[in-house]
């Protein structure tokens, strides 16, 4: 498919080359009517919008008046004049302004008609100084004359005398080297003969009669040729010559267009011709050389054709003002490189280039990744692209191409084999790979063709070997670097070249092969290997060849550079700081090689070794440049192809060196981000920064930015500054920015020192310095520092005067702290000892403890010293629980207590707690409370440690709450955390000891009825606050003087507050039928998590002891049962009411309680057993989950006699049943032989207990009553025969009848051991009425008559009767 584009023809490519400036600058300048220089290097731009200043990278306003108050028009420049004096003369639709850029100060010039004082406006078209204060002006009512010193002002119009100027409407002034003046009008050229006074004479030429003649500019070359652009064409007044002669006319040569705008001449005297249709160029021979025109697919192109203004700089360089395109900069040192690209398919039919070949007519073939190939007509711009062999048959990639002649051309693509394409018929013919023929073509991925001398096609492919074609009989042979015996390297064949020799260069990816044409011819295909000299890896992946003028091959190789053969051995060009090359081509004119690389395009001198490099800082624009994509074209322009197209350039239009390195120019000074102007409120700039050679800072200024630039425009993006602050820092500092910001600390006098280096890296030849004096901070002064001594001295005086005071200060407070630091020591140590001596009380105690409760358990002596061993092993119990509490006090001081803490029912936990006082709480008539909002709450945390925080603040409650009070205790949650309250009606706490109620030792002092009821040891409260610290709690207290007490603990949910070790994994509560063990070996078969009741054989044995079981858990009373029933008659119930009720009827001798049970619970069980008369008598054991330390001190006020903590050992249950049952046998027995109550704590009052210390006392005090029997007893007593009965029976085992006689024989024993009553009168003593009776009964009880008992004792005693 073959598709034609026609483009614009392009100008000459020396002069086509343009930077350009437009609003992307930032500014409009599409309306540039007049550009200058300045001394300082800036270009002054004067547009339709005020006055702008550029310095090759900033584009700034520099003046801009308000049009409402300074009139219409006042920013529509016309015409600038830069004069000497740093005045800007601007002529504009209101007249003539002076704007002086040194001062940035403006003058408006009100000129005044002749011989009236009336201002008027007239329009300034240019602007001529004569002098220093005379001034031409170019206006719509002729040449005005005005000198700025005198304010004189006078017209020169047009007047019908034949001196006058040809026409009041000027539109040009311009002076020539001699002083020459010559003014442009509507009507032709004048020339100014003389001026006398302000009044000027003229002679006219080109003055038409018949057609208007409008002069836009007039110019003198350095022949002193005359040349003046017009409406009608371009004239030129040749010296020597007395009238303008037209260009087109005499030199037969047609411009762009005849209406030239304006004129300029070059450093090489080139006339610059601006027209309304381009540029265009004539040399010194008067031979138009170029004509420069918009082409809008040329980039670097002009960017319009209506040109307003032009102008040549100091360094050459040719400004263009265009209408509409802003404005373009032209320099021969600027780099005439362009690019042919996609550009939605006007040019490129695809932007990748893998191969440039020369086809006929000079037309270039370009080889395409995906897109074919473009042909491009460089005579008359067109492209044509070929992506189709027929419908629907694409091209796809082309990686090489060879062209034939006769419009043939071989095309290798990527996987389409070699296509041979007629261009003229558009035949073609495929050649493609067939892996069973060994006569096909290798590889259908082809990446360089060659021709043989006979013809022949030598084609290589991409890791597929070296393939030679004849096209005669369409069969390939193929060579490998796999072969027996190889030809080649490697089989990525990536070059190859045919030498003007014949001979064949292959280049693979592993090196270069060689076949000589003698060898070819003789059919001897055996490659000659190239050895490479001095490279330390000979393993070169070549990507291109070529063969120089003098017969020289070179080649290019990937990451090592470039290469030459000398004879057979391949030599290293040692390019410096070039890394890939990918393509080589020779230049036409110069001999030079032209690399493509990686850093960009080198050119190579082979006899100088010289190298250069032009990248994208040069003017080249990026490419990625493809190996072999290069040619050279017959007028000598290079074309190398990559990704982004093919880059060309005419090595001849490569410009110089810039040397052209302007001095640095201060730009702008900002402090505190305040820009400073001259005269402005910091009143520190005189002169506008750039004409200021010295600044004072005040103290507080310390902190500004200077800004710099250096007025460069070929590249001027590229330049580079140094810099340094001499009295800071003496180094330069190398940068490419053009600013600098200091903060200077101190005052004093600094140098700031600038200067530049230009593209190509020239330095400036001056140094730019700017002087900076910073004052000192006024208390940096002299008179400050005066100042300072005095208050130096003063500060000193009173030091002098405090120091001995102060000494004897610091001695006073190092004393104190020494004797506190003394007194903490021996508090220490006596805390040290106390805790010692406290823990070696434990020993004593264990040993005293030990033996007292046997003595309890055994004792048969009198009641009353039975009581004083129970009141001894109160406060031996007591002095346990102290000396408990302190240890654990010693071990939360030395953070020797760990948690361990389990997921579990915290309310279930806290509710067996509240049960345990419940029973001191109904003795003391306190309204006693349990709430909570649900029966459940899970929560992580330790069971011994958190039972010590409750029973603390409970029993604390209890301690400080009056009877008839009240204690509440609720379980809550509050803000995702647990709330534990426990508040009470007691005397509260004084809002001064709030805040210390939880330090150690701390004790509220006088606190009213507080401290007078109860004594304490001031770390209850401090162990409390410690344990709640360790589950990562808080406790607070709320209290109020007479009102109560709330304290309040809040604990966290989850475990994620706690470590690993302090968490119990798979912990099992007391409730797990799983932790009941068999210590000894009691029962096997009790061993099982869930247990089957076992059948109780000794239930009908009257003879065993029986025991009640009340438990609401169904496997730990079957449990229970199971150890018990081979030893006791048992029985169970679920829950204390029913448990109450089968205690009445079966009267056991035991009973075994659980404390938390629905209905009733165990507390209330046990108080309810305890207070009825009926089953008082019986005794309790309890069983609970916690410690000793709640249910040794509280829990058996209910009245029970033990207690067991679950999960118990079985051994302990049986010694425990085994030894209360036995207890209570031997209670019996002593109250048979002594009558002694065994009294338990003080403040136990059982209902059994009172009826039977009653009974005792009734019948001791009426034992001489011989009327005392079982009627007169149960009178007494207020109860039933068979009450008394059942009573006497659980206390001693005995009828009361009995018993009565068995106190009577007591009682008579010791009357007559006593010996103070006789023998005959014992029997009356004790309550018998006949003597023979009494005999009878003595004798029966003590098996001897009381004589022989008599005698008996004395002997005993050794008393003779």
């Amino acid at each position: 498919m073959f598709l034609s584009v026609h483009t614009e023809t392009y100008g000459q490519h020396q002069f086509n080359y343009f930077r350009h400036i437009s609003t992307s600058e930032g500014f409009s300048l599409n309306s540039v009517n007049s550009i200058d220089q300045d001394d300082l290097g800036f270009i002054w731009f004067g547009t339709r919008n005020g006055l702008m200043r550029y310095d090759g990278v900033e584009l700034k306003v520099m003046l801009r008046e308000d049009e409402v108050t300074k009139g219409q028009g006042v920013n529509d420049i016309f015409s600038i004049h830069i004069d000497s004096n740093e005045n800007i003369l601007l002529g504009s639709k209101r007249g003539l302004r002076e704007y002086n850029y040194k001062f940035d100060s403006v003058i408006n010039y009100n000129l005044s008609k002749p011989e009236s004082n009336t201002v008027f406006v007239r329009r300034v078209f240019d602007v001529l100084t004569l002098n220093d204060h005379e001034v031409l002006l170019a206006t719509d009512a002729g040449v005005e004359y005005y000198d700025r010193r005198t304010n004189i002002y006078v017209s020169n119009k047009k007047t019908k005398d034949e001196y006058s100027i040809s026409s009041s409407r000027v539109t040009k002034i311009y002076q020539t080297k001699d002083g020459t003046i010559w003014v442009g009008t509507k009507q032709g050229v004048n020339k100014v003969t003389s001026i006398d006074n302000g009044k000027l004479k003229f002679q006219k030429y080109l003055n038409l009669d018949k057609a208007n003649i409008t002069v836009n500019d007039i110019l003198q070359d350095s022949h002193g040729n005359i040349w003046t652009g017009t409406s009608q064409g371009l004239f030129c007044l040749k010296k020597g010559k007395t009238e303008f002669e037209n260009f087109e006319k005499i030199t037969n040569q047609q411009l762009s267009n005849k209406i030239i705008r304006c004129l300029t001449l070059d450093h090489d005297e080139r006339l610059w011709v601006g027209t309304y249709d381009g540029v265009n160029i004539i040399n010194e021979q008067s031979k138009i050389i170029a004509k420069l025109q918009h082409d809008p697919k040329n980039s670097n192109g002009l960017t319009g054709n209506n040109i307003r203004s032009l102008f040549t700089d100091v360094d050459g360089g040719i400004w263009i003002a265009t209408y509409f395109g802003g404005i373009n900069y032209w320099s021969d040192q600027l780099l005439s490189f362009e690019r042919f690209e996609e550009k939605n398919g006007t040019q490129l039919s695809y932007n990748v280039v893998n191969t440039i070949v020369k086809g006929a007519n000079d037309d270039i073939y370009f080889g395409t990744e995906s897109g074919g190939v473009t042909i491009y007509d460089p005579k008359n711009k067109v492209f044509s692209k070929i992506d189709e062999l027929s419908y629907n048959q694409s091209i796809g990639g082309v990686k090489t191409l060879f062209y034939e002649g006769n419009n043939k051309v071989w095309l290798g693509t990527f996987d389409k084999g070699l296509i041979h394409l007629d261009l003229k018929t558009k035949a073609y013919k495929i050649y493609q790979s067939k892996v069973s023929d060994p006569e096909t073509i290798s590889s259908n991925k082809l990446i360089s063709i060659q021709k043989a001398i006979d013809g022949k096609l030598w084609i290589g492919t991409i890791n597929r070997g070296l393939n030679l074609f004849n096209p005669k009989t369409n069969k390939f042979q193929q060579f490998k670097a796999t072969d027996a015996q190889p030809k080649i390297a490697h089989n990525n064949v990536r070059s190859l070249l045919i030498n003007s020799k014949g001979d064949l260069y292959v280049g693979t990816g592993l090196g270069l092969s060689m076949l000589t044409q003698e060898d070819y011819l003789k059919g001897n295909l055996d490659f000659h290997f190239m050895k490479t000299m001095k490279v330390e890896n000979d393993n070169l992946y070549v990507n291109d060849i070529i063969e120089s003028e003098n017969g020289v091959i070179w080649f290019a190789a990937q990451t090592r550079g470039l290469f030459f053969l000398k004879g057979d051995e391949i030599h290293s060009a040692n390019l410096e700081g070039i890394t890939s090359v990918f393509s080589i081509v020779q230049g036409k004119d110069d001999g030079k090689l032209w690399l493509s690389t990686e850093e960009g395009i080198v050119s190579y001198d082979p006899i100088t070794k010289a190298q250069e490099l032009f990248n994208n800082e040069s003017g080249v624009l990026p490419n990625e440049f493809n190996r072999g994509a290069r040619m050279v074209s017959s007028d000598g322009k290079i074309y190398f192809g990559g990704a982004s197209g093919v880059t060309s350039f005419h090595p001849s239009a490569l410009g110089k060196n810039n040397e052209y390195a302007p001095n640095v120019v201060l730009s702008d000074i900002t402090l505190l981000g305040n820009t400073l102007k001259v005269n402005d409120e910091y009143g520190i700039l005189k002169n506008t920064i750039e004409y200021t050679d010295e600044i004072t800072l005040d103290y507080d200024q310390h902190i500004f930015t200077l800004s710099f630039t250096m007025p460069n425009y070929i590249f001027p993006e590229n330049k580079e500054f140094s810099y340094r602050l001499l009295g800071l820092n003496d180094t330069w500092v190398r940068t490419s920015n053009n600013d600098v910001s200091y903060a200077i600390q101190k005052g004093g006098d600094y140098i700031f020192e600038v200067k530049g280096f230009n593209s190509h890296g020239v330095e400036t030849k001056e140094v730019t310095r700017l002087k900076v004096h910073l004052k000192d901070a006024p208390w940096l002064t002299t008179w400050a520092y005066f100042g300072y001594c005095l208050v130096v001295l003063a500060i000193f005086g009173l030091v002098t005067y405090f120091f001995k005071s102060r000494l004897k200060l610091q001695h006073k407070l190092e004393m104190e702290t020494q004797s506190l630091t003394h007194q903490k020591e021996i508090h220490q140590q006596k805390l040290r000892f106390f805790t010692n001596i406290s823990h070696e009380f434990r020993t004593p105690l264990t040993l005293i403890s030990g033996p007292l409760e046997k003595l309890i358990t055994d004792y048969k002596g009198p009641s009353s010293v039975y009581k004083q061993l129970l009141v001894i092993k109160k406060n031996t119990d007591q002095l346990f629980k102290l000396i408990n509490e302190l240890m654990d006090f010693r071990k939360l001081e030395n953070n020797q207590v760990h948690l361990k803490a389990a997921e579990g029912n915290i309310v279930k936990f806290i509710h067996e707690m509240f049960l345990s006082f419940s029973e001191q709480a109904k003795l003391r008539s306190i309204e006693y409370t349990f709430s909570t909002e649900n029966d459940e709450i899970l929560v992580f945390y330790d069971r011994d440690q958190l039972e010590k925080v409750l029973y603390n603040l409970i029993s604390n409650a209890f301690k400080y709450t009056s009877p008839k009070g009240s204690i509440a205790v609720n379980v809550s949650v509050i803000n995702d955390q647990l709330n534990i309250s426990i508040k009470d009606s007691g005397i509260g706490i004084s809002t001064k000891h709030l805040d210390k109620i939880f330090d150690r030792f701390y004790m509220a002092t006088n606190e009213g009825n507080r401290t007078k009821k109860r004594n304490g040891s001031g770390i209850g409260l401090a162990i409390v606050k410690d344990i709640v610290d360790l589950h990562k709690g808080d406790i607070r207290v709320e209290s109020e003087k007479g009102k109560g007490s709330n304290f309040i603990i809040n604990l966290k949910f989850g475990h994620s507050h706690f470590t690993s070790e302090e968490i119990i994994e798979n912990f099992k509560d007391s409730e797990d039928i799983t932790q009941y063990t068999d210590a000894e070996g009691y029962m096997d078969d009790v061993k099982n998590a869930v247990l089957e009741l076992e059948e109780d054989t000794n239930q009908n044995n009257d003879d065993l002891p029986t025991i009640l079981v009340v438990e609401d858990n169904p496997d730990i009373i079957n449990f229970i049962h199971n150890i018990l029933c081979a030893e006791y008659k048992v029985y169970r119930s679920e829950n204390g009411a029913v448990g109450f009720q089968q205690a009445l009827s079966v009267q056991p001798d035991l009973i075994i309680s659980d404390v938390m049970m629905p209905v009733m619970d165990g507390i209330e069980l046990c108080s309810k057993i305890k207070s009825d008369e009926r089953t008082s008598h019986i005794p309790v054991m309890l069983l609970t989950a916690r410690t000793s330390l709640i249910y040794k001190i509280n829990a058996l006020e209910s009245g029970a006699e033990d207690y067991l903590s679950k999960p118990f050992e079985v051994k302990e249950l049986l010694l425990k049943c085994k030894n209360m049952i036995k207890t209570h046998s031997s209670i019996k027995k002593k109250f048979i032989e002594s009558g002694a109550t065994p009294e338990k704590e003080e403040k136990v009052d059982s209902v059994d207990e009172v009826l039977m210390n009653n009974a005792i006392k009734f019948i001791k005090e009426n034992i001489e009553n011989q009327f005392l029997n079982i009627n007169y007893l149960c009178e007494e007593l207020g109860i039933s025969r068979s009450l008394l009965f059942t009573k006497f029976k659980a206390w001693t085992n005995q009828t009361p009848n009995e018993y009565i006689l068995n106190v009577r024989m007591k009682k008579a024993a010791t009357l007559i051991e006593q010996g103070k009553v006789n023998i005959s009168d014992v029997g009356y003593k004790v309550g018998f009425k006949s003597a023979n009776y009494f005999s009878k009964s003595f004798k029966k009880h003590y098996s001897m008559s009381p004589k022989e008992y008599a005698s008996k004792f004395k002997e005993s005693l050794g008393i003779d009767e």
